[in-house]
């Protein structure tokens, strides 16, 4: 219905797709008439997955970067989300080809004249978004990763696929080991991400009086 609709079109993609997907094609399109074509364009290629696909439980990661992005740039869009638990982020070129994971931490050390694209890696460990669940299950990155992206046959991102959600649709699997081990992990680099950018704010107004001063 036209409540439904309105929505559905100010849900975020991840929150819009969990919505929809219950729903055949048919039903589904009178209930995204209010979103925006690219909008639109980007959950019917979430939604293109059958149930048992991994492509089927992907969700929008909180960033995904740009590869010719500089590194203080990156860490300004970093900051906009840093209330949210993130230990790494996938990197796409202008066309949406997956590029690569850059690592909060490594975003953090890095020099302030070197690109993202500079700073990739694990590409070849994209998942292909038509693999089942119960193949992906046992993927060695799992014992360091929180979610792995997920891309189509053309490279192309199409979101990431979370650990948790991952072993929620298969019966019997292992729990979430993983989450255990890394949740202080991702404690402590959240809070070495504030301290950094608390740092930094603090020396920039330093030197900005120091400029006035002169």
């Amino acid at each position: 219905d036209d409540f439904s609709a309105r929505l559905l079109a100010h849900a975020d993609f991840s929150t819009a797709a969990r919505l929809l997907r219950p729903f055949n094609p048919r039903q589904r399109e009178p209930l995204m008439t209010r979103m925006d074509a690219a909008h639109t364009a980007q959950l019917s290629r979430m939604l293109n997955y059958a149930p048992g696909s991994i492509g089927h439980l992907v969700e929008i990661p909180p960033l995904t970067a740009l590869g010719d992005w500089t590194i203080k740039h990156t860490q300004r869009e970093l900051k906009k989300i840093r209330r949210r638990s993130l230990f790494d982020f996938p990197v796409v070129d202008d066309e949406q080809r997956f590029l690569g994971l850059v690592t909060v931490h490594a975003l953090l050390i890095a020099g302030e004249g070197a690109l993202l694209v500079d700073l990739c890696t694990d590409k070849e460990h994209a998942l292909p978004a038509y693999a089942t669940a119960a193949s992906v299950i046992n993927h060695p990155l799992w014992t360091k990763n929180l979610s792995l992206p997920v891309v189509d046959r053309g490279g192309i991102l199409l979101g990431v696929l979370y650990h948790t959600v991952l072993t929620s649709h298969i019966p019997g699997a292992p729990s979430a080991r993983t989450q255990d081990v890394l949740a202080p992990v991702m404690a402590l680099a959240e809070l070495y991400w504030a301290a950094s950018s608390s740092i930094i704010e603090t020396i920039g107004k330093k030197k900005a009086s120091q400029h006035k001063g002169i």
